[in-house]
């Protein structure tokens, strides 16, 4: 995993964020995942994920309609980063940000 790879950024108190197709979430960040099979790839995704969700009061929102399959997601009030891993091998993949909602991310620096 390259360091700095960002799954998702939202802000905490989000009843629903944008939504993130499924077909697209195959070429981006479930490379080698089978494209007939997305419903399950992102199933399993939220199962293998689903204690750091629940460390951050994360809750995935799968919905299908008939042309296409989206994740998108509701948080709560608790700020942090969590580590997600692929559903395809379980490795690590990227980080999901809730933010703070009323701060300019563009002036906020991390200082390490």
């Amino acid at each position: 995993m390259e360091l700095g790879k960002v799954f998702f950024s939202s802000p905490c108190l989000t009843d629903e964020t944008a939504s993130l197709n499924g077909l697209e979430l195959i070429k981006t960040w479930f490379k080698g995942g089978d494209k007939r099979y997305i419903a399950e790839m992102l199933f399993n995704f939220r199962e293998i994920n689903a204690g750091m969700f629940d460390f951050l009061k994360i809750i995935p929102i799968i919905s299908d309609t008939k042309r296409d399959i989206k994740l998108s997601f509701r948080t709560a009030n608790f700020i942090g980063a969590i580590p997600l891993k692929s559903p395809i091998n379980g490795k690590p993949m990227g980080d999901f940000i809730v933010h703070p909602r009323y701060i300019d991310n563009k002036k906020t620096r991390m200082i390490i």
